[in-house]
């Protein structure tokens, strides 16, 4: 429809980049947008972000034959250039970071066993909710989720919205105290160093919880 329309396709992958598989929701649903943002994850957890897509649109913005504008003699007009500029662009200490990263996740099924490790968790948490009576769900792809307490389908933000959000915060915070970091309301982020003992220590603790606030 975008094409049809001449309207630039942009996916934000920054949440779901290297997340929801490696090549992000583009990969998993099939599709190819114009443009792709990705965060902090691209580096390994060092601060960076990308901007990347179709040729002609990035090469708008491309130091290329004379096209930056602050270029002495450029003659290039303002209008016709988007000027990108950044004293970080291009870190090489990032951009290795980011290619380990990359390495890193595709050797030895790495990703494949941490996406195995979170849907592992996600079937604890919720085995440990429905043995104390609590609806509950788990909704995410590949290494994230969250939980909502809710016990019909969640399709859209508005299903999510009917869930017991007051409960949950409850629990987050209890959680907080027994040293389960997750902000408030948010969603659990799995990564390669958490290991079998800290999904099961996780689950021994929501059903600690779920006990003290039914008492």
């Amino acid at each position: 429809m975008t094409e049809e329309l001449g309207i630039l396709l942009i996916f934000d992958e920054v949440k779901t980049g290297f997340r929801t598989s490696l090549g992000g929701c583009q990969t998993v649903y099939g599709v190819k947008p114009d443009l792709t943002a990705l965060g902090k994850v691209l580096g390994g957890g060092f601060p960076v972000g990308a901007v990347g897509g179709r040729e002609d649109i990035m090469m708008i913005s491309a130091p290329h034959g004379g096209r930056d504008i602050l270029s002495a003699g450029s003659k290039e007009k303002g209008k016709d250039v988007l000027f990108h500029s950044g004293t970080y662009n291009g870190h090489p200490t990032v951009l290795a970071a980011g290619l380990a990263t990359i390495e890193a996740l595709e050797s030895d099924q790495t990703f494949e066993k941490l996406v195995e490790r979170t849907q592992y968790l996600r079937h604890q948490l919720e085995t440990v909710y429905k043995r104390h009576g609590v609806e509950m769900q788990t909704i995410g792809m590949g290494s994230i989720f969250n939980i909502v307490l809710i016990n019909e389908p969640v399709k859209n933000y508005r299903d999510l919205q009917k869930g017991n959000t007051s409960f949950r915060k409850i629990i987050d915070q209890e959680l907080l105290k027994k040293g389960v970091y997750t902000k408030p309301m948010n969603r659990y982020s799995m990564s390669t160093v958490h290991t079998e003992e800290d999904i099961a220590r996780t689950a021994e603790l929501h059903e600690e919880v779920l006990k003290k606030l039914r008492r």
